[in-house]
């Protein structure tokens, strides 16, 4: 990045469905009108979009951040620029290929300073501080196309919990599936549901309703659980049996650090090992897509 792309403003990161983190600023880049750039979470950062007040995109200044979209792509818009002068809402693939998608005029609001959001039914709202009926701006709708969707209040937590999921249609609900696994569900009103988190199926919420499946916007992640450990002692070679919760998608285990080099998962409660050659004495790890548990015995390696 050069000294150019310095910035007045950086507004808020966001992480994309791919898990780098994006975000806008309002001055800098090639024109001094402000990027689009994205970092990795080792910290590289690339400059995805230049805006330009003078041609080509002709937008500029983002002082609103970005939304991921259901769909996967981000969303945005600038206060100037754009066919009318007025700022555009705008769509970015996580690969910076950008679309124009709506130009601002004043009689319908101008000066989108805010981040816009999404609602369930797949529509994008936000407000403009100018323009509108008496100048002072207002709030906005647009339809990008993209379909309704469930919203996850929480997107961790372990087998067990209680997970309250936003969206429209849910008098009629027939079933609620974590990564197609299903799940009790107790439906408070037309846009409020709540589930309880079945066996560890990290991945996407399906809610079916009379009008068809609607899936989380977020995958849910089931974090594991290690109650127990039996044997807590032994040499290369013995079973050891870990009991707990949220096991059923182990992807790895170490002991002391050292991976073994193959598992039996029994059940969502239960993965049998045997101890690896070169095990060290220590805790046992267990890895799953929700995250890491962690024994809360050492287990001793003998001879």
């Amino acid at each position: 990045m050069t000294a150019r792309t310095a910035l007045t403003r950086l507004a808020d990161w966001l992480q994309g469905a791919d898990g780098n983190l994006y975000g806008t600023t309002t001055a800098g880049g090639t024109t001094n009108a402000g990027v689009i750039y994205k970092i990795t979470t080792a910290g590289k950062l690339t400059v995805l979009v230049n805006f330009d007040n003078v041609n080509t995109l002709d937008c500029y200044q983002a002082f609103a951040g970005l939304i991921a979209g259901s769909d996967g792509n981000l969303y945005g818009a600038t206060i100037w620029g754009g066919t009318s002068g007025y700022g555009e809402i705008f769509q970015m693939t996580t690969s910076g290929a950008y679309t124009a998608l709506y130009n601002f005029v004043a009689a319908s609001g101008d000066g989108a300073y805010s981040t816009p959001m999404q609602h369930t039914s797949g529509k994008l709202f936000g407000l403009t501080t100018r323009g509108g009926v008496d100048g002072k701006g207002g709030i906005y709708s647009y339809d990008s196309g993209i379909g309704p969707f469930v919203s996850l209040v929480s997107t961790l937590g372990p087998v067990g919990a209680t997970v309250s999921i936003l969206g429209s249609g849910f008098a009629a609900t027939t079933s609620v599936q974590f990564n197609g696994t299903p799940a009790s569900f107790h439906v408070v009103s037309n846009t409020y549901l709540t589930a309880t988190v079945p066996s560890g199926e990290t991945g996407f919420v399906s809610v079916t309703t009379a009008s068809g499946r609607l899936s989380s916007n977020k995958i849910y992640r089931v974090t594991p659980q290690i109650k127990t450990m039996a044997p807590t002692s032994g040499s290369v070679g013995s079973t050891v049996a870990l009991t707990g919760f949220g096991l059923i998608q182990a992807t790895s285990i170490t002991v002391g650090g050292v991976h073994v080099n193959a598992f039996t998962v029994n059940s969502d409660q239960q993965v049998t090992f045997n101890v690896p050659t070169g095990a060290k004495t220590g805790k046992v790890v267990l890895t799953t897509p929700g995250g890491k548990a962690t024994s809360s015995t050492v287990f001793t390696v003998t001879p």
